[in-house]
């Protein structure tokens, strides 16, 4: 695995940016003084040093930090994983992340934890350690919402995904 003390070597990172530069050549499209990394088809930074390839979030977790995260490395907001900034990335066990998650891909409603029912009112549940937890039903969309992001603050905290 990657030290802390090669990664410093090859690349540094500019916390207030999130971007990674090169401090030495390695290639004639890979030189010094370059911004690295690419994005990969789930929107996330991926850059190659001595061969292998590392996401951006966890490189710059261990650059700050110099420890490999001991989970995850999670964006906030949600959605911004390309946004390797200091301030947008934190450690997050796999159930806080999964709490951060958003709505599925074939969520009719686009609103996470929260479906339809056959007369046309919402009904409204939370996963919280393990658990389906239900928080009622609902005559609207709004309403529904309005009760799913309370819940989600109270159990889920700083990892709560609104939408």
């Amino acid at each position: 695995m990657l030290a802390v003390e090669r990664l410093k070597e090859v690349l540094h990172y500019d916390q207030l940016t999130g971007l990674f530069t090169r401090l030495i050549t390695v290639a004639h499209n890979a030189k010094a003084g370059m911004v690295c990394g690419a994005m990969d088809c789930n929107g996330y930074i991926i850059i190659k040093i001595d061969g292998k390839k590392y996401y951006g979030h966890r490189l710059a977790f261990l650059y700050m930090t110099g420890e490999w995260p001991k989970h995850l490395v999670n964006h906030k907001p949600p959605g911004m994983k390309s946004d390797n900034r200091w301030e947008n990335i934190r450690e997050a066990t796999y159930t806080q992340n999964a709490y951060n998650r958003g709505p599925d891909r074939d969520n009719k409603l686009g609103v996470k934890g929260i479906t339809q029912t056959p007369c046309g009112h919402y009904r409204v549940h939370i996963h919280h350690e393990g658990e389906l937890v239900p928080i009622g039903t609902f005559t609207t969309l709004k309403g529904a919402i309005t009760a799913r992001a309370t819940a989600a603050k109270i159990l889920h905290g700083e990892f709560a995904r609104m939408a």
